[in-house]
């Protein structure tokens, strides 16, 4: 317990500058129905957020590298999509914030799939309508180098240009407290659901489950004095966190890769804190009331991603208990991901060929 107390310490002491972060505009570039569901019509809006930094901003190694504008500030870019009830009083007040998997959206694939045929990543289709009946809001918010966030950059020693990775935790956090609380951008444009949005929740799979554990880990779930996140979805996320605290050189992100007999030591995926107990110690240690999540393992995770750390630390050998706020639960025989079968001719076919 004291190492986690220790690094709690230095959590607090980077996370101070959360508060200098700020929405600069809203951009929306198109919008079209998405349909009628139990909760009334649907609308889908396509555009981006726009945002800056103090540069001075703690936790995000070389933001105060980064190129700066005008105004001295270092500023960021990334696509968004919502799907938001047309009527604005309609809905359950609830906004889920959808972390994309290397640019590939995710919720309507967990929630709104039908059964007899999965819909894969990155399909943004209405599906069973699940969220939508149910009066959800749902905004994708892009986050990664490469995969639909403009990062901040700066050139170092050796004439090499890096992109500061860590904002990627900022646009988020940015951009969920803006959607939830903020009636305007600071060009005047009106926030679509201002108003509407009693609480908010974030969801992640896999890559961004651990980018979820990352963010609560470091600070980013606080910004102007208030709770982020009220709860998050964790799906089959492993044990590990998220390597995007540093400085990569692109065009992809750090966080675009997993262990494996090549490299067995790529970052994050088995790095610390390993559980869940000692991630949210090290928020109440800031004085964060951590937000309710509720994390899920497959099978799978427990045979190739080591999900058992998450369970006993790294040295232990018996299950730690979980925190009040947290529930976790393993399901019997599914796999980390859904692969729809391929039907016989070509099942048939791949096997005359290999």
């Amino acid at each position: 317990m004291p190492h986690i107390l220790h690094a709690a310490a230095l959590l607090l002491a980077l996370g101070a500058g959360a508060a200098e972060a700020r929405v600069v505009r809203l951009e929306i570039a198109s919008k079209q129905p998405y349909g009628t569901f139990a909760a009334g019509a649907y609308a889908r809006w396509e555009g981006r957020v726009v945002g800056d930094l103090a540069p001075g901003e703690a936790g995000i190694p070389d933001l105060d590298r980064a190129t700066r504008n005008a105004a001295g500030r270092v500023e960021y870019a990334a696509r968004v999509i919502l799907f938001l009830p047309v009527d604005a009083a309609a809905g359950n007040g609830a906004l889920l914030v959808d972390v994309p998997n290397r640019g590939k959206a995710y919720a309507h694939a967990l929630y709104n799939s039908p059964r007899a045929l999965p819909m894969a990543s990155g399909n943004l289709d209405a599906g069973t309508g699940f969220l939508e009946d149910r009066g959800y809001r749902v905004a994708e918010v892009y986050w990664e180098l490469g995969q639909g966030a403009d990062l901040p950059s700066f050139t170092d020693g050796e004439g090499q240009r890096r992109f500061v990775e860590g904002v990627g935790f900022a646009i988020v956090r940015d951009t969920a407290d803006f959607l939830a609380h903020a009636a305007a951008d600071a060009a005047g444009t009106p926030n679509p659901l201002a108003g509407s949005v009693s609480r908010t929740l974030a969801t992640g799979k896999s890559q961004d489950g651990r980018f979820l554990k990352t963010f609560l880990l470091h600070g980013f779930n606080r910004a102007d004095g208030r709770r982020v996140f009220d709860g998050m979805h964790v799906f089959v996320s492993g044990a590990g966190l998220l390597p995007i605290l540093r400085s990569g050189t692109g065009p992809g992100s750090s966080a675009d890769g997993a262990p494996n007999f090549a490299d067995p030591e790529f970052p994050g995926v088995h790095d610390g804190p390993l559980t869940i107990g000692a991630i949210v110690a090290a928020a109440e240690a800031r004085g964060e009331v951590a937000p309710k999540a509720m994390l899920l393992n497959s099978t799978t995770d427990y045979a190739s991603l080591r999900a058992s750390l998450g369970r006993t630390g790294a040295t232990g050998t018996e299950d730690l208990a979980l925190p009040a706020n947290v529930r976790m639960y393993d399901v019997a025989g599914a796999s980390h991901v859904t692969v729809v079968r391929a039907s016989a001719s070509r099942a048939a076919s791949r096997t005359r060929f290999t």
